[in-house]
């Protein structure tokens, strides 16, 4: 049973006129904007899986409770699961549902979750929350974005010998 405080996600603005406006760009600004989008959400998860990884957040110690060293998780597991992917032509990053996790058998995407928030017995280690702090102090998904947005028009529009200045 989870006890820990709930997350709720929502999407602000109008996303149906963006989507019906981005329907409109030319193709090669489009294809841009999705590069843009998929640098940005694949940086984001090098950051969290390597903070992961390396355990260099100065986070809670990996215990489930007091006299328990068993690991909550396979982290090895957790970190090959989270991914940079597609769905209606937005990227995201995090884990799948329907990923579980190999010895328990539970979703990684809740595990995940718990570890996020922490339980009444486990306390949290916010990786996700810690990185996405660091990934915006880097200048965050738009820098990412907007980078990539503009080699790739940068490319294009070279080809036909126009240089793009950014």
């Amino acid at each position: 049973m989870y006890y820990g405080p709930g997350i709720n996600f929502q999407l602000v603005g109008n996303w149906a006129e963006v989507k019906a406006g981005l329907n409109e760009l030319p193709d090669h600004i489009r294809k841009s904007g999705l590069r843009g989008q998929r640098t940005a959400a694949e940086a984001l998860a090098k950051m969290v899986k390597n903070h992961i990884k390396n355990d260099d957040l100065g986070l809670a110690p990996k215990i489930r409770s007091n006299h328990d060293d068993r690991p909550l998780i396979d982290t090895q597991a957790y970190v090959s699961s989270i991914k940079a992917f597609s769905s209606g032509g937005i990227y995201y990053v995090g884990v799948k549902p329907f990923i579980y996790e190999p010895k328990s058998k539970i979703p990684i995407y809740i595990l995940a979750l718990i570890l996020e928030v922490g339980t009444n017995n486990i306390q949290p280690r916010p990786a996700w929350t810690l990185t996405i702090e660091e990934y915006d102090n880097k200048g965050g998904a738009v820098k990412y974005m907007s980078d990539a947005v503009m080699k790739h028009l940068d490319r294009i529009y070279s080809q036909i010998g126009f240089d793009i200045n950014y």
